[in-house]
C-alpha cells in the first residue's frame, strides 16, 4: 500500500505469515544487507524497510506483522518484457546485487523460505504427487509427466553441485521475475525490490528464474502452451546482463 506522509511517500506492506513462518528473519536478512551495503556500496539503490525508533525493521499489531519502506520516486515496475534491453537491464541489477555482496559470509544470512530451490525436494514431492493421482489425471497429464521424467538427471546434477561445492554458495534474491525490477522512464534498470526470498544460494537460481519468466512472451501463469516460445535474442539479453556483473565475481 502506498501512503504519503507529511512530504516524503512510502511503501506499507504486511507480511504474509503463511508463507513466511518467520518474519523476524526477513528483518535479520535486510538489516545485515542494508549495513553491509551502506558500508561497502553507500551508492547502491537498496529498498530496504526503515527502522523505527528503536531500531525495528518490523512492527507487530494484532498479531501481524508489517513494515514501511521508502518509495522510489521516478520509478515503475513492468509485468512483460518487451525488449531486449529490459532483459538485459533487469539481468545486469541481479548480477549487480550478487557481485556486491560477493565478500558477504553468506552463512550469516538466515533461510526465509527452507527449501525454496531444492531441487531434489520438488523431484521427490513431483514422484510422491504422482503416486497419489487419479489414473485419468495422468493420462491427461501424460506429455507433462514424461517431459518432467526425462529430466530427472538434472537433479542429480543439482546434487552434485551442492556436495561438492561446484558453485560458490552466494547471496541470491530467487524471485527475479521481471516486476521484481524498478525502472526509469527509459528503462533503466534502478534496482532490485521483493526482497524476502533473500537467502543463500546458487546463481544458477537467479538466472534460471529468469529465463522461465523472461523467454517466453506469455505471462508465466498462461496455460496455453502455443503462447509460450522461446525467444532466443532474450536468452543471449539475460546471458550478457548478468556476466556484465558477475563474469568477475
Amino acid at each position: 500500500m502506498k501512503v504519503t506522509g507529511d512530504a516524503n511517500v512510502f511503501v506499507l506492506q504486511q507480511i504474509n505469515t503463511n508463507v513466511f513462518a518467520n518474519p523476524q528473519h526477513i528483518a535479520d536478512n535486510l538489516h545485515l544487507l542494508a549495513d553491509y551495503l551502506k558500508e561497502k556500496s553507500p551508492n547502491y539503490l537498496f529498498a530496504a524497510p526503515l527502522a523505527t525508533l528503536d531500531g525495528q525493521l518490523l512492527v507487530q499489531a494484532e498479531g501481524s506483522f508489517f513494515r514501511l519502506s521508502p518509495f522510489v520516486a521516478g520509478s515503475k515496475t513492468v509485468d512483460y518484457l518487451t525488449k531486449t534491453s529490459q532483459a538485459y537491464e533487469a539481468a545486469r541489477q541481479f548480477g549487480k546485487f550478487t557481485f556486491l555482496l560477493r565478500e558477504l559470509d553468506v552463512n550469516q544470512l538466515k533461510y526465509t523460505l527452507p527449501n525454496f530451490h531444492d531441487l531434489s525436494l520438488r523431484i521427490s514431492q513431483f514422484k510422491q504427487a504422482l503416486a497419489k493421482a487419479p489414473q485419468q489425471r495422468k493420462v491427461e497429464a501424460e506429455y507433462a509427466i514424461q517431459q518432467v521424467q526425462q529430466h530427472f538427471t538434472i537433479a542429480d546434477l543439482y546434487e552434485q553441485i551442492s556436495k561438492d561445492k561446484l558453485i560458490p554458495l552466494r547471496v541470491i534474491h530467487h524471485d527475479t521475475k521481471i516486476n521484481n525490477v524498478l525502472f526509469d522512464d527509459g528503462d533503466n534498470s534502478l534496482g532490485i525490490i521483493d526482497l524476502d526470498t533473500i537467502m543463500p544460494g546458487y546463481f544458477i537460481s537467479d538466472v534460471g528464474d529468469m529465463m522461465r519468466t523472461y523467454l517466453a512472451e506469455a505471462n508465466e501463469e498462461e496455460q496455453d502452451m502455443d503462447k509460450i516460445d522461446i525467444r532466443p535474442n532474450f536468452f543471449s539479453a539475460i546471458y550478457a546482463g548478468y556476466i556484465s556483473h558477475m563474469g568477475a565475481a
